[in-house]
């Protein structure tokens, strides 16, 4: 009983330690909540309020990938709590903890040596695209734990537990629906016939019942196999996205050269080849999907970065690889201190060019694109009328502050008509049908931040109806965003611009056409 309770009070000490170190990092970071992440906030507000898991009230369209966060969401709206640093608090303990499960599956799984393990993860936590992506407000966090947490059980071939956390990751992010069939494949190749039919059922069986529940209830909800934002984001392959996703995966890799080698040389650990192999299969198949994607506009390389926990792991135990496979001499030892010193020295130099200083602990900052949606709320909260669409490029913030004016997403984000009739693909961000908005939505404002690159579209593709029935405005103090009245309703909504800090003036017409942004 004392061992037990010795042991239980040094794992929590530990995750203490790991959660600390995270906060530690993170209050030294310009925390930015990305505009995303308040598509899921408002509809975890309309749940609140009775509405359902709707994005607009009385249509039902998923336009959210992340059901288990939005869910999560929906408890500080439900308390009264401040959502967007609740939600930050959420990311940062749940990528300590992402790191804290990684250290248990280098130490138990691995047989890593405990120091070797929180020297490495400790090196490997102080990257900032981690925390960048795990405090921008969305589900990243919650999913980086979750998926070291399904590849610590795979490690230690816990099929049941492994299957239980491989069926609730599609429930974060619908790509992983792929990684329990992958996993069960990889074992059947390896093992071929000895593989025991009870391990693969084990492992299937909580897919089977977790994805299935969650299918019917989606169809039964929704009407849909899968969610609007995938059938949004599926493009064909352009060869624009192509290369950008060849420079996002490269990007990736340039940038966490050190942890992605020394967790390559686990390989050489033939103890450890089956849980290499799988996690070198996950994350193959992950640049494969962040290839297709064509990257993402999100800094800190979010599709990936996610691994980085698994990444840590296996590179704890690469580097127990070279410290033992040389026997311990003096030069060996050099070689390691070397080695780890080279890699702090990357870490500090190899950063991406983000803003680090001294930040409010937790407390998302807002740059001037966010004030300029946020101001563009509060001057239409009492201009707006109940029968008035808005279509906003960015739907979340704006969204969430106007929580009962109709949104249209021109992306087909949360519109199912232009999810899978849109003709216009914009990589990593979905695809349109300018002609549809404009004609039948009618929106009484249209708002871009990319200047008129969408207006030319809109304006070609609906034959001149956008130039015939609207007026343009942009700001003259941010002249990327512009502002689209429908002519009917600019009277009443201009006056209501009249005491915003947003300085509209009238622009005749269109400006040259530049390439969409």
């Amino acid at each position: 009983m004392s061992m037990l309770s010795n042991r239980l009070g040094q794992t929590v000490l530990l995750l203490a330690l790991f959660l600390a170190l995270s906060f530690f990092i993170t209050s030294w970071l310009e925390v930015q909540v990305v505009d995303d992440s308040y598509i899921g906030i408002r509809y975890a507000w309309q749940l609140v309020q009775g509405h359902g898991l709707v994005f607009n009230v009385g249509e039902r369209v998923e336009g959210y990938s992340n059901l288990l966060w939005v869910l999560l969401m929906a408890v500080p709206l439900a308390f009264h709590w401040p959502v967007e640093s609740f939600g930050v608090v959420a990311g940062i303990l749940f990528g300590g903890a992402a790191f804290f499960v990684a250290h248990l599956c280098a130490t138990r799984a691995f047989g890593v040596r405990p120091l070797i393990s929180l020297v490495t993860l400790f090196l490997c936590m102080l990257n900032t695209p981690f925390w960048i992506s795990t405090t921008g407000g969305l589900e990243f966090g919650m999913y980086s734990l979750l998926l070291v947490l399904s590849y610590y059980m795979v490690a230690l071939s816990r099929p049941l537990l492994s299957g239980l956390g491989l069926a609730i990751l599609p429930l974060v992010r619908p790509e992983a629906a792929a990684l329990a069939p992958l996993t069960a494949a990889l074992q059947l190749f390896r093992q071929r016939r000895a593989t025991p039919r009870r391990s693969l059922v084990a492992l299937l069986a909580p897919w089977f019942v977790v994805l299935g529940t969650a299918t019917l209830w989606r169809l039964w909800y929704y009407g849909e196999l899968i969610p609007n934002t995938v059938i949004a984001k599926h493009i064909p392959l352009q060869l624009v996205a192509a290369v950008s996703g060849v420079r996002y995966v490269a990007g990736f890799l340039g940038t966490f050269t050190v942890p992605v080698l020394a967790a390559s040389l686990a390989g050489f650990n033939k103890k450890l080849t089956p849980a290499y192999l799988a996690a070198s299969l996950w994350f193959a198949f992950q640049c494969i999907v962040s290839f297709r994607n064509g990257g993402d506009w999100m800094p800190g390389f979010r599709l990936l970065v996610c691994y980085l926990p698994i990444l840590s792991a296996l590179a704890a135990a690469g580097v127990q690889w070279i410290w033992e496979s040389t026997g311990y001499s003096v030069a060996t030892r050099r070689i390691v201190v070397g080695g780890l010193f080279f890699f702090v020295l990357f870490l500090q130099g190899a950063q991406p060019a983000w803003k680090i200083h001294p930040s409010a602990p937790f407390r998302p900052s807002f740059d001037a694109w966010f004030t300029e949606y946020d101001n563009t709320a509060k001057a239409l909260a009492g201009a707006i009328g109940p029968h008035d669409v808005v279509s906003p490029e960015a739907i979340g913030l704006i969204g969430y502050r106007l929580p009962s004016v109709y949104i249209h997403d021109f992306s087909g984000l949360t519109d199912k008509y232009v999810a899978r009739h849109g003709t216009t693909f914009y990589a990593t961000f979905g695809k349109s049908d300018y002609a549809y908005t404009v004609n039948q939505v009618a929106p009484a404002l249209i708002v871009t931040h990319s200047a008129d690159s969408h207006l030319h579209e809109m304006d070609a593709d609906s034959h001149g109806a956008l130039s015939r029935n609207y007026l343009y405005y942009r700001d003259a103090q941010n002249p990327d965003f512009w502002f689209t009245f429908r002519r009917d309703r600019a009277e009443v909504l201009l006056a209501g611009f009249a005491k915003s800090p947003i300085r509209l003036e009238p622009m005749s017409a269109l400006v040259a056409k530049r390439p969409h942004d």
